[in-house]
């Protein structure tokens, strides 16, 4: 799946902290489906951020070593590894110990998770079929903590 480059517009801002963007933000999506994929998206589109796509587990962490990315959402269901396991290999790197990873799962609300998806670091759990605009609102909540975070890093090395 070719990456999608969405352009930056200086009219977007913060909403919850009222700063404007600095720079694209850069979603890496994980999922198998290449369907999954498109579908995340369609419903984060928004001309801020820039998409890398990776179809397993093994492809994102490669992806996590040549770019800086601002959020993950992980498949929970992948072919040779599972979303634990990547998360579980992406908080061991010092690199990447920061990046909130949302976990996408088609495990309904109703069957029961273990406390295993928050232990390995997921910061957060969506449930397919996807609510928009409960994706939208959780992504955005973590898009402004990885800008802040950023931000706070950029005024400490200078």
């Amino acid at each position: 799946m070719n990456n999608k480059t969405i352009p930056y517009s200086q009219s977007i801002t913060s909403t919850l902290i009222g700063l404007p963007m600095q720079k694209d933000s850069i979603l890496l999506l994980v999922d198998d489906r290449p369907e999954n994929l498109l579908a995340l998206e369609s419903i984060l589109n928004e001309d801020h951020r820039k998409f890398l796509t990776a179809t397993s587990g093994s492809e994102a962490l490669i992806m996590t070593d040549m770019e800086y990315i601002d959020i993950i959402l992980l498949d929970f269901h992948l072919g040779e590894m599972n979303g634990i396991d990547v998360a579980r290999q992406l908080r061991k790197r010092p690199a990447t110990a920061h990046i909130p990873i949302i976990l996408v799962t088609a495990i309904s609300k109703r069957e029961t998770l273990s406390l295993e998806e928050f232990e390995v670091g997921t910061i957060d759990i969506l449930h397919k079929p996807l609510d928009f605009a409960e994706t939208r609102a959780k992504v955005s909540l973590y898009e402004e903590m990885s800008l802040l975070r950023r931000q706070c890093l950029n005024k400490k090395n200078q």
